[in-house]
């Protein structure tokens, strides 16, 4: 049977999100979503002291704070930088889906927030993760939010997923994008510890608030070595653009050039 969007769905409301899927498509927007990361970032680091964790082969949540546009673009560009090997899977609202219908080449799914919306996307990650090489990526708040908000508020559903999700590892990552030294800000990604589900017996909401928890404890480890300014606590998974642009970087080539020295687009000590 087939719904309103086109998509197979069987009598308990779920879809394939793999029906629509392209490795084609998704190789080349990897690709391409590395190339405009590069133009519009200093640079994409990740913390020393959290990063990305070696996955085991069973379904993996990888679920992040949402602090603006660019998260999805990071995630596809992390997604190849890291775990090439694994199948990557991601839910977005409907609307969206139905406006960038390119998407769902790329593992994306569309869900909505009301009662029959969260049981389709229960039912759909069901199917996701039979595959023991699935990531899962979500943003639990289900809208935008800024680093420092306090408290952390997840939607109900990612506590319900770990209740049924008993083979899975639940991984936090959190985003920032400061400006440093640079014109160009910097793409900030930190880890957190991964929580097996089989290891703790709790209810979804339960679930929810330790969810929250450990995000929150990420967000503020991320916080602490975001407010240093230095880059030496991350390493480099991409080096983008550099320079202060305009008139100063014009002065300073010319000002190099005249004393025969390279020059160095970028303003602050340190790449």
């Amino acid at each position: 049977m087939r719904n309103l969007n086109g998509e197979n769905e069987s009598k308990k409301g779920s879809f394939d999100p793999d029906q629509h899927r392209s490795n084609f498509v998704r190789g080349f927007f990897e690709r391409h979503a590395q190339k405009i990361i590069r133009k519009s970032f200093h640079a994409l680091r990740i913390s020393r002291n959290g990063p990305a964790p070696r996955l085991p082969k069973i379904p993996v949540v990888i679920y992040l704070n949402h602090p603006s546009w660019w998260d999805p673009m990071v995630g596809i560009a992390l997604s190849r930088l890291l775990y090439s090997d694994r199948r990557h899977y991601v839910p977005i609202a409907s609307e969206m889906l139905e406006k960038y219908k390119f998407l769902r080449r790329l593992g994306f799914f569309g869900v909505d927030s009301t009662r029959r919306g969260t049981t389709k996307f229960l039912r759909t990650v069901d199917l996701i993760f039979k595959r023991n090489d699935a990531v899962l990526w979500i943003t639990p708040t289900g809208k935008f939010n800024d680093p420092r908000e306090r408290p952390v508020v997840f939607e109900k559903g990612i506590g319900h997923l770990a209740e049924r999700a008993s083979k899975a590892l639940l991984i936090p990552m959190a985003l920032e994008y400061p400006f440093w030294d640079e014109r160009y800000p910097e793409a900030l990604v930190r880890f957190g510890p991964g929580t097996r589900v089989e290891d703790r017996q709790q209810t979804g909401e339960e679930w929810r608030h330790y969810l929250e928890k450990t995000m929150v404890d990420n967000q503020e480890a991320l916080r602490a070595e975001v407010v240093t300014r230095n880059p030496d606590h991350f390493a480099t998974l991409l080096t983008g653009s550099a320079g202060i642009g305009g008139i100063y970087d014009i002065w300073r080539s010319m000002v190099a050039r005249l004393r025969g020295e390279e020059f160095k687009a970028s303003h602050g000590d340190r790449e």
